[in-house]
């Protein structure tokens, strides 16, 4: 405590919230809104790798929330300076992200349920500076900026900058033993050129953490070149029971057969650890006529246990859902349906169980049933407010299973369109909707339109054969000026 309770090096006032270990090297994030949970990575504040990648850090996040909440500017702050010593009340207090009200800003609220005209008149009549106010914490900002926000971004920039000036002042110019696992997880998110090859490094190297070469993993499920499969694979064998969980969910996105599946995943079935289990049994369950008489009993005693540890939570509609989806992979569609209703009866606003059900209802061809939960899902989550954009994913789909919906019926053409442009702005990164939207108009004869989406298409996955033939066939129609 001598070594690091001392403002040499925390340069912070003693007695501060600025002074305590816990709010550099584990801040909080703030989940489901209310909760604040602390992070156990117990790392050092990286503002560098901030200014670098995008990253958040404990420095910018405190003082962003200190300057909003109490108006006092980083670079003016006592707090900071080096060797200060003086107990700084004010910094303390506005600092805590747990115990800080936090600065607000006017956000648009969810609309009640029941709603009558004099309440809908008095709502329409409130004045800008009247309405309920949201709390907005460092992960709203990181999220508006994600989003687009350029003021957001800038106050993040800016504050970035200030705090790796400050801690390379005290503590140099970090070298690390190790490249930072940040530069493969932010060129994944870029699709960079070499974000396979950097994500291949990370998931190989064991003396990184569990969890990040799992989350090297997860991000390689995208690629489909010989190396991210390699790796996967690799991934199996792993001493650590989360690599080989995500492992497990990463041989179910591989191009292979349901044998060339059962062949990498059966031993698992016997996995000493049931997550690893589990997992396997849920993505086996569609191939059970494949498993020999043995694996079969132990694909059984798996999803076995996987039931039983979903019942632990049968209050809550996340379990439900989640045996829906099991029962449709073993061809169970009416106790699937069973299951996302009674998920729905707990949770009618659980979008995960409505979509689950349109897709098993336009698998039935049931296509009125799966249109009328489709737009359902669109205005309600429309009129969610949703200041960290969670429910995008969930637009997304929900519009683009619509338009290839409506796609199937020629009087609703335009609304088909307009649904898939709808998931397309919404997240334009998406390679499955734009591929959509390239193969809606070449469908149709529009060509021009369909090659710029083609276009897109091969930029967001310059690796994918798929996407380069389906622009050399955008092509060869738009050269022989076919119609349809």
């Amino acid at each position: 405590a001598a070594k690091y309770d001392v403002p040499a090096h925390h340069h912070h006032a003693i007695g501060s919230t600025g002074a305590e270990c816990v709010n550099c090297h584990m801040p909080t994030t703030h989940y489901m809104v209310v909760d604040p949970r602390r992070d156990h990575s117990i790392r050092i504040p990286r503002p560098d790798l901030s200014v670098k990648f995008g990253t958040p850090n404990a420095c910018t996040g405190c003082h962003l929330e200190l300057e909003k909440s109490k108006g006092v500017a980083a670079e003016l702050s006592p707090a900071i300076l080096p060797g200060a010593t003086r107990r700084t009340e004010d910094l303390g207090k506005a600092s805590a992200p747990s115990d800080a009200a936090g600065p607000r800003v006017t956000l648009p609220q969810p609309l009640p349920e029941r709603e009558g005209g004099d309440a809908k008149a008095g709502r329409a009549a409130q004045t800008k500076s009247q309405q309920p106010e949201f709390p907005l914490y460092y992960p709203d900002y990181l999220a508006a900026a994600r989003a687009g926000d350029k003021k957001a971004a800038a106050e993040i920039s800016r504050l970035n900058h200030w705090a790796k000036v400050h801690t390379e002042q005290w503590y140099g110019v970090r070298a690390d033993r190790l490249p930072p696992f940040a530069a493969a997880m932010d060129a994944a998110r870029r699709d960079a050129p070499d974000a396979e090859t950097l994500l291949v490094a990370v998931a190989r190297n064991v003396e990184y953490p569990a969890i990040v070469r799992a989350t090297a993993i997860g991000q390689l499920i995208r690629f489909n070149g010989p190396l991210a499969t390699e790796a996967i694979i690799r991934g199996l064998t792993d001493p650590d029971p989360l690599v080989r969980t995500t492992a497990v969910g990463g041989i179910a996105t591989r191009r292979t057969d349901g044998a060339g599946r059962v062949g990498q995943l059966a031993s698992k079935l016997t996995d000493p650890v049931r997550l690893v289990r589990v997992e396997a049994a849920r993505i086996l369950a569609a191939d059970r006529s494949l498993l020999s008489p043995q694996q079969q009993k132990q694909l059984d005693t798996a999803l076995a246990e996987y039931r039983a540890g979903q019942m632990v939570n049968n209050d809550q509609a996340t379990a439900h859902a989640n045996l829906g989806t099991l029962s449709e992979s073993l061809g169970q569609f009416d106790d699937a349906e069973r299951e996302y209703l009674i998920a729905l009866k707990l949770d009618k606003r659980f979008f995960p169980a409505q979509f689950n059900l349109a897709l098993l209802y336009s698998r039935q061809g049931k296509k009125d049933q799966t249109e009328k939960l489709l737009r359902g899902i669109i205005r309600e989550a429309t009129a969610t407010t949703d200041p960290q954009h969670l429910l995008t994913p969930v637009l997304v789909d929900a519009n683009y299973l619509l338009g290839l919906l409506l796609n199937e019926r020629p009087e609703k053409l335009a609304e088909a369109e307009q649904a898939l442009l709808a998931a397309w702005r919404l997240d334009p990164q998406r390679v499955d909707v734009t591929y959509g939207l390239a193969t809606f108009y070449a469908d149709h004869g529009r060509w021009d339109d369909a090659e710029k989406f083609a276009l897109r298409v091969n930029q967001l996955a310059p690796r994918d054969s798929g996407a380069v033939e389906l622009l050399r066939q955008i092509r060869a129609g738009k050269a022989r000026g076919e119609r349809k």
